[in-house]
C-alpha cells in the first residue's frame, strides 16, 4: 500500500471514531486523487499527499463531511483542469462555495512570489487576506481549511529556498497567527507560530529552546510535587480531576520577554499546571484549594469563566508561588475543548448547551469582517488583525475592539441604532468625552437620545471600519448632496478670487485640485476623499485653510512649469560671445543653483534662481539655462594645506569634480606629514567661492587651511 492511501485510511479511521459519514469524503479522495494523478510536490512527494495530510489537521477538530471534502478538494480547481462548475455539479453548493473561495485566493497569484519586493509581497498578501475575510464572512470553513493548509505548508517547508521560507515564517506570524488566536485555534496557532519563528530567528529559538532544555528538569519535578499535594487534596474532596503540566511554546516564551522587556534568564514562569474538572462550581472549589495550599501573587488572579474573551476562552487562572512562580489554569471539559479548538469545537459541540459560546465567536468574528469590501488592503492588518482591547457593558458581556477604540465604536459593535443614537457615554460611571480611548477592563454604557445623530466629526473620532461604515452610510442618506454642492462652490469661489487679483490665470479641474489637497494634506485627517468633501461642505474645514492650500498648489504648479521648461533641451542657448546677459539682482544666482533665463526687452537674457518668486510670475519668454552655458568665466587658484594621508589627492579632487568646474593645472608636494596643494580651476564668474571652499573643509577632515 502507498504512503497516500495509509494517509487516507488513518483519516477514514480518524472520522469514523466520532461517527462521521464518509460517502462525501470517499467521492472527493477518488476525486482529487484521479485529478492529481502524476503531479508532485517541491518534496517529490505525490502531490495528493498534501491535501489528505491538511484533511487530516482537520479531523482533529472533528470538523465536519463538507469541510473534510473540502480540503481534499481544495487544490483541483487550481491545479488541474477542472472548472469550479464541474465542483459545483459534483459535490453541491457548499462544499462549491468553499473550493472556489479558496481557489480565487490563488488565482490572484502566489502568497509568496520570490522575485517580487517585500512591499509588493506584503500588498498581495494583504490583498489575499482581504478575499479571504470576504469569503469567510459567508462560511467560516473556508479560514479553518486555510489555516490547517498553511499549518501543513509549514511542516514540509524545509524543501523550499531560505528566501522563501523566511517570507514565509514572517507572513504566517503577522497574518495567519493572529486569525487563529483571533478564533481561538490555539493548538493551530502554537505550533505555526514556533514553526515559524525557528525559520524567521533561529539563532533566539535556539537559545529559548536550549534555556527551556535547561530547565526543564527542575520545572517538571517541581510541577509533580505540586500535582501530587493538589491531587490529594481534590480527592479528599471527592472532585473528580485531570490534571496535567506543560511546558511553554518556545514562541509565547519570547513573547514575555517582549512584553516583559526582560532577559531569558528572568523568566520563570515557563510552564503551567492545568486543572480539568466536570463542573463550574468545582472550578472555583479548586482556585479556593490552590490559595489555601500556596501563597496567590496578586493582580495574577484572572476570572475567564464569568467574563470570556471574545474567542471563546474561558478558565480561571492564577499563579501562586512555590520557589518560583507557577501559573495555574482550571477549567471544565467543555471550556478545555474550547479552548484548544476555538471555533472549530462547533462540529464537536453543536447542539449541546456549550455551543452557545461557539456560536457567539463566529457571529463576532461575522460582525468584525462587515464591511471588509470597503477596508482597504494596507489597513486589514490593523482593524482585523491587531490586539484587542476587551471592555465590559454594564451586564457584563466582554467585548473586544482594537486598540484605540471609542465609545462611538463601541456603540456601533453593540448595534447600529445604538451608534446612530448615541449621546454620550458613562466609562466606569463617569461621563467621558466620545473621543475618549477606551482601555482594557472599562465598563463602558452608552447614553441614547432620540434626538441624536451622527456628525462628520464623528468620522473623525470612529476608529473600526465598522463604525465608520454606519456613519457614512447614515450621512450620505441625510444630506451628502447638500454637502458635496457647498465643497464644490467653495473651491469655485476661492478660483475665482484667485484669478480676479491676477494670483492664477490658468483654468483649473476643480476635481483634480481637490484630490490633488486631499492627498498632500488630509489624507491622514481623513481615510477617504469623500470624507474629506463632506467635512468641506460642513464646515469642518475652514476655507482659510482650503484657500492657503490651494495657492501652495498652485504655486507648486508654477514652479513644476519652469522645471519642465528648464529640461527642454531645444530652448537651451549659448551664454557669451557677444550675447548680453547679467545676474537678476532680484535673486543673485550662484554656482551651483539651478538657473533660468527671461528674454527681456532691450537689455539681453535676466539670469534668474530656478525658485526665484519673479520668474514664477512672468508668462512666457522663459528659457532653460545651465552654468556651463555661461562662457565667461574666471581662473581660480587654491591652495590647500593639509595633513597627508594615503587618498587625500582623491578625496579632494572628487569634491572638486561635483561642484563642475574645470582643472587646469595641479601640483602636490609633501613635507614631514603635511601636503601643500595648488589647484587652479576654471569657474563661473558669479560661482560662490566660499561655499566650495566650507564644502572641501567639511567633507576632507585632514584639510586644515585653504586659501585662494
Amino acid at each position: 500500500m502507498d504512503k497516500a492511501y495509509e494517509l487516507y485510511n488513518q483519516l477514514l479511521a480518524k472520522l469514523k471514531s466520532y461517527g462521521l459519514n464518509c460517502s462525501l469524503v470517499d467521492k472527493a479522495f477518488n476525486f482529487a486523487n484521479n485529478c492529481h494523478k502524476g503531479q508532485k510536490r517541491v518534496s517529490g512527494e505525490p502531490y495528493i499527499i498534501h491535501p489528505i495530510e491538511v484533511a487530516i489537521i482537520l479531523s482533529e477538530y472533528y470538523m465536519d463531511e463538507v469541510t473534510i471534502s473540502s480540503a481534499l478538494l481544495h487544490d483541483v480547481v487550481e491545479d488541474t483542469s477542472v472548472k469550479v462548475e464541474d465542483i459545483y455539479r459534483e459535490f453541491g453548493s457548499e462544499v462549491g462555495f468553499i473550493v472556489e473561495s479558496l481557489t480565487k485566493l490563488q488565482k490572484i497569484t502566489p502568497f509568496i512570489d520570490i522575485s517580487l519586493s517585500n512591499s509588493k509581497n506584503r500588498e498581495i498578501t494583504l490583498l489575499n487576506l482581504k478575499r479571504l475575510f470576504v469569503s469567510t464572512s459567508k462560511d467560516i470553513r473556508v479560514v479553518i481549511i486555510k489555516l490547517a493548509d498553511r499549518l501543513h505548508n509549514l511542516r514540509t517547508i524545509k524543501y523550499l529556498s531560505a528566501d522563501k521560507q523566511k517570507r514565509i515564517a514572517l507572513e504566517t506570524l503577522e497574518f495567519y497567527v493572529p486569525i487563529a488566536q483571533k478564533l481561538g485555534i490555539w493548538k493551530i496557532k502554537s505550533e505555526m507560530e514556533d514553526l515559524s519563528f525557528m525559520i524567521y530567528d533561529i539563532h533566539t529559538y535556539n537559545m529559548i529552546k536550549s534555556y527551556i532544555e535547561e530547565t526543564r528538569k527542575k520545572i517538571e519535578q517541581n510541577y509533580q510535587e505540586i500535582i501530587r499535594i493538589l491531587k490529594n487534596k481534590l480527592d479528599e474532596e471527592k472532585i473528580e480531576s485531570t490534571i496535567q503540566s506543560r511546558i511553554k511554546t518556545v514562541y509565547s516564551i519570547y513573547n514575555k520577554m517582549t512584553k516583559r522587556g526582560v532577559p531569558l534568564n528572568e523568566i520563570m514562569d515557563i510552564g503551567a499546571i492545568r486543572v480539568i474538572v466536570n463542573t463550574v462550581n468545582e472550578c472555583y472549589l479548586v482556585l479556593g484549594m490552590i490559595h489555601n495550599l500556596w501563597m496567590p501573587i496578586q493582580d495574577r488572579i484572572k476570572d475567564y469563566i464569568a467574563k470570556p474573551k471574545p474567542n471563546g476562552y474561558q478558565s480561571l487562572h492564577t499563579v501562586v508561588y512555590n520557589e518560583y512562580p507557577v501559573e495555574f489554569q482550571i477549567r471544565t471539559w467543555n471550556m478545555h475543548y474550547a479552548s484548544e479548538f476555538g471555533v472549530a469545537s462547533h462540529w464537536k459541540y453543536k447542539g449541546i448547551s456549550s455551543w452557545g459560546e461557539i456560536e457567539k465567536i463566529i457571529n463576532n468574528w461575522k460582525r468584525e469582517l462587515e464591511g471588509i469590501e470597503n477596508i482597504k488592503p494596507e489597513n486589514i492588518q490593523e482593524e482585523v488583525l491587531s490586539e484587542n482591547i476587551y471592555v465590559l457593558t454594564p451586564k457584563g458581556d466582554c467585548i473586544d475592539l482594537p486598540i484605540e477604540s471609542t465609545p462611538i465604536d463601541f456603540a456601533y459593535k453593540i448595534h447600529t441604532e445604538i451608534g446612530n443614537k448615541c449621546s454620550a457615554c458613562k466609562v466606569n460611571g463617569r461621563i467621558v468625552p466620545l473621543d475618549y480611548k477606551l482601555k482594557n477592563g472599562d465598563i463602558v454604557e452608552i447614553v441614547v437620545s432620540k434626538n441624536a445623530s451622527p456628525t462628520l466629526e464623528w468620522l473623525k473620532i470612529a476608529k473600526t471600519s465598522y463604525a465608520r461604515t454606519r456613519i457614512k452610510q447614515f450621512l450620505k442618506n441625510k444630506n451628502k448632496k447638500e454637502y458635496i454642492q457647498k465643497a464644490h462652490e467653495l473651491f469655485a469661489n476661492i478660483i475665482k478670487t484667485l484669478k480676479e487679483n491676477k494670483i492664477n490665470k490658468d483654468n483649473i479641474d476643480i476635481n483634480s485640485l481637490i484630490m490633488e489637497i486631499f492627498e498632500k494634506y488630509y489624507k491622514n485627517a481623513y481615510k477617504e476623499v469623500e470624507d474629506f468633501i463632506l467635512a468641506i461642505g460642513a464646515g469642518d474645514v475652514k476655507s482659510e485653510s482650503i484657500e492657503s492650500k490651494i495657492k501652495h498648489i498652485l504655486y507648486e504648479r508654477k514652479v513644476s512649469k519652469v522645471e519642465n521648461i528648464v529640461q527642454q533641451e531645444n530652448n537651451s542657448i549659448v551664454l557669451g560671445g557677444g550675447i548680453l546677459y547679467k545676474f537678476a539682482k532680484c535673486c543673485k544666482p550662484v554656482f551651483p543653483q539651478p538657473i533660468v533665463g527671461y528674454i527681456t526687452r532691450g537689455n539681453g537674457i535676466s539670469v534668474h534662481n530656478q525658485s526665484c518668486e519673479n520668474i514664477k510670475n512672468l508668462n512666457g519668454q522663459i528659457i532653460g539655462l545651465k552654468w556651463e552655458d555661461i562662457k565667461d568665466k574666471k581662473p581660480l587658484s587654491l591652495q590647500i594645506l593639509a595633513s597627508d594621508k594615503k587618498g587625500l589627492l582623491q578625496e579632494i579632487l572628487k569634491i572638486i569634480s561635483l561642484s563642475a568646474v574645470n582643472i587646469t593645472s595641479m601640483e602636490a608636494n609633501v613635507s614631514n606629514g603635511k601636503a601643500q596643494i595648488n589647484i587652479v580651476l576654471d569657474i563661473p564668474k558669479n560661482m560662490d567661492v566660499e561655499k566650495l571652499k566650507i564644502n572641501l573643509l567639511k567633507k576632507v577632515p585632514n584639510i586644515i587651511d585653504i586659501k585662494h
